[in-house]
């Protein structure tokens, strides 16, 4: 092995790897780098030689090799952050340039309130964006709130922001009573649980509970009721939480004893929210004994989208924004995407995203943008100038930010009419709602864009 015997191999990795160790090596943090590591045979055979792990290994599995810097987050942040070690990256031009290696957490409120501990996942994304709505609420309720930053570890290692600002890693315990204390936490807001060990449901609770902390918990999606996050299947199917055992999904025996952990956890907290009543709704056919709120992290828009309006021989443009996966609709755009190539019908499709199957999206003539900073979206949509915006997903979304953004920005929305999104729409009168039963079907999908496409011609026309 690399990092075992014989001792001339790693000798040989060091020279071949000697400019990249150079740069990385005064910024390394090993100490930290190895706390990341859930099995100590793992963590021992990385400590003979840390950096060249990090090089040769960790950056593959999502280790930090420091505590300031954030790879997932770096990455989602940074457009064009190529393969390989990301810290490289913002060692060699991320770091003249100002991107930011990790989320902010800075404090919020005065530092005379008690604490909430927000406790977060590490993956990013919508459920973490939730939290800066979210900390507004919980100021309003006299907290201060305390962002953490979850390392991409399989244990509950954190980073946390002192009362002063100073960060810190902290792997939280049953020992963990005296930083607590120092924090002046009386609530902790658990995010997350996403990707702890087994026994993470009962790990929250008996920890929070056993330092004499009440604790809430933030519902994003349908993880508490099962490990599928959007209960969408290996063949693509979504379950829609059937109530019955699960008998017939791989791993389905064991879901009874999974909600049982889950409800065990939530039948504990002194406050449960999600961010939908289509959410809410879905989970409490689960969790029949939980009160689950609905806390909608924002308002909609006051003015709503106009219908578009085509010319005479124009193609209908729309446009999916974020990361297209198989939940996101994948398969929905690439099928749609073959039957408009192969009957030249008038549409066109664009992601202002990135996908795993980019190369057939674009072979089925699908104009791929690639990942975006946050901050570009509005920018862009400028630039693409499409009609309308299609939400191709075949779970239940339970908020959606990108709804919001498009809404503002003034674009129409069609979307399948499922989850929070469609009831959004219903609820402002606006956008076309689409039957769900079309996403297996391309054919019918198109002709139905093709009818929505002549509606708007007729519009342009009156």
């Amino acid at each position: 092995m690399v990092f075992g015997r014989p001792p001339w191999l790693r000798a040989r990795l060091r020279a071949i790897h000697a400019r990249d160790l150079r740069l990385l090596e005064p910024c390394f943090e090993p100490d930290f780098y190895l706390l990341q590591f859930d099995k100590a045979r793992f963590a021992a055979m990385a400590a003979r030689d840390p950096a060249l792990h990090y090089l040769l290994l960790g950056h593959r599995q999502g280790f930090s090799p420091a505590l300031h810097f954030d790879p997932r987050h770096y990455r989602q942040s940074s457009r064009g952050v190529p393969p390989g070690a990301p810290y490289l990256h913002y060692l060699r031009t991320g770091r003249s340039a100002g991107r930011e290696p990790a989320p902010s957490l800075a404090l919020v409120g005065t530092p005379d309130r008690p604490a909430a501990l927000i406790l977060d996942h590490a993956r990013g994304g919508g459920s973490t964006g939730y939290l800066d709505h979210y900390s507004a609420r919980l100021v309003a309720e006299g907290f201060r709130p305390l962002r953490t930053r979850r390392i991409g570890a399989r244990r509950p290692l954190y980073v946390i922001a002192d009362a002063d600002g100073t960060q810190r890693s902290q792997l939280l315990s049953k020992d963990s009573a005296d930083l607590m204390a120092s924090l002046r936490v009386e609530r902790v807001v658990f995010n997350h649980l996403i990707d702890l060990p087994p026994g993470a449901f009962a790990w929250a609770k008996a920890w929070a509970s056993g330092l004499g902390l009440e604790y809430e918990v933030l519902l994003h999606d349908y993880y508490l009721a099962c490990p599928r996050v959007n209960l969408v299947d290996a063949e693509g199917r979504f379950c829609d939480l059937p109530d019955r055992a699960c008998a017939g999904c791989p791993g389905g025996a064991a879901r009874q004893s999974w909600r049982a952990g889950a409800n065990e956890l939530l039948t504990g907290a002194v406050r449960v929210s999600a961010p939908s009543t289509d959410l809410a709704t879905r989970l409490q056919r689960v969790f029949k004994d939980v009160a689950i709120e609905v806390w909608e992290p924002e308002a909609d828009p006051a003015t709503l989208p106009a219908r578009p309006r085509l010319l005479a021989g124009e193609a209908l443009h729309l446009v999916i924004l974020g990361g297209l996966n198989q939940p996101k609709g994948y398969d929905v755009v690439l099928r749609l995407a073959r039957r408009i190539r192969l009957t030249g019908a008038p549409i066109r499709l664009t992601l202002l995203g990135d996908s795993s199957g980019a190369r057939a999206l674009r072979r089925e003539g699908v104009a791929v943008h690639g990942r975006y900073a946050e901050g570009q979206v509005a920018e862009l949509l400028d630039q693409i100038a499409p009609h309308a915006t299609f939400f191709p997903a075949i779970w239940p979304e339970t908020w959606s930010f990108t709804l919001t953004h498009v809404l503002r920005h003034g674009l129409f929305a069609i979307a399948f009419d499922i989850g929070a999104i469609a009831a959004r729409l219903r609820r402002l009168s606006t956008g076309r709602l689409l039957p769900y039963a079309l996403h297996e079907d391309a054919s019918a999908l198109l002709d139905t864009l093709m009818a929505l496409r002549a509606e708007f011609l007729q519009d342009a026309e009156r």
